[in-house]
Parts: C-alpha cells; sequence; structure tokens
C-alpha cells in the first residue's frame, strides 16, 4: 500500500518543471508580501510623525526597485545566460 502511494506520489503533478515553477511562485509571493507589510509600516510610521509629505519618496523609492528587479529578470533572459547553463 505504501509503495502504491509513493508512486502516486512520484507521477503526480509536483514533479519536474512544474514543482520548480510552484516553488518559484510560492518564494515570490512570499516575498511580495512581505514587501508589501514593509512599506505599510513606513507608511504608517510616516503617518505617525507627521511626516506624510515623505511618503512621495517612499513611492518614487518602490518604483525604482520595481523597475530595478524587471530589469535584472529581462536582462539575462534577453541575452541568453539563462539559458547556456542549461544546454545539453
Amino acid at each position: 500500500m505504501v509503495g502504491v502511494r509513493i508512486g502516486v506520489l512520484r507521477g503526480g503533478p509536483f514533479e519536474g518543471e512544474n514543482h520548480l515553477m510552484l516553488q518559484a511562485f510560492i518564494i515570490t509571493l512570499r516575498e511580495g508580501v512581505e514587501a508589501a507589510l514593509i512599506v505599510g509600516i513606513v507608511f504608517a510610521y510616516l503617518t505617525k510623525i507627521g511626516r506624510s509629505e515623505l511618503k512621495r519618496t517612499v513611492f518614487w523609492a518602490l518604483g525604482a526597485a520595481v523597475a530595478a528587479s524587471v530589469a535584472g529578470a529581462v536582462v539575462p533572459g534577453c541575452s541568453g545566460a539563462a539559458t547556456s547553463s542549461r544546454a545539453g
């Protein structure tokens, strides 16, 4: 009976490329939630100390971080660096 369950798990949806994509998605989602929490804390603190004018700076920094993240994902993909390690 245990052998049957192991066989089902080996051939299940959590094997190979799909499993790697699921892991990457979960990690990315967790990091996104963490970043949103930190930005929310910064906004709450700025409001609490009466420095709401600095929220615009936080928005600019957030936009710069998103742009850098997208550039960091696109540049290796366009240059072929992401697929060169998989050759073979």
